[in-house]
């Protein structure tokens, strides 16, 4: 993960293991990342202003791609895991929230 200035000029850059999903979400200082590595899925938290690893979790099911929403200043990101491709019983919906203070919460 590689994040750019305005001029474009890199500020900060990341290795994550596995394979990114989509395109990252941006909530707040916090850029929300979903990957997926060996069939296992990993949402990871960077912190925008220095790119460093602030969490992560990992679940023995592939993950799909973020998505954000936002409601009275809270941001809540949402994705997949894709087991039985995403019709079984065993799938599930994730979620993660933001707070307009830039607290996470349901990680």
């Amino acid at each position: 993960v590689v994040c750019l200035n305005r001029q474009a000029q890199l500020r900060w850059e990341t290795i994550l293991d596995g394979e990114v999903l989509g395109s990252p979400q941006i909530s707040g200082k916090w850029g929300l990342i979903t990957t997926n590595s060996q069939l296992k899925g990993c949402i990871t938290v960077l912190n925008l202003d220095t790119g460093k690893i602030f969490t992560s979790h990992t679940h023995d099911a592939p993950y799909g791609p973020l998505t954000l929403s936002a409601t009275d200043g809270y941001k809540v990101g949402y994705w997949m895991e894709a087991w039985e491709d995403g019709y079984g019983t065993r799938s599930n919906l994730h979620k993660v929230t933001t707070s307009p203070e830039n607290v996470l919460f349901n990680i």
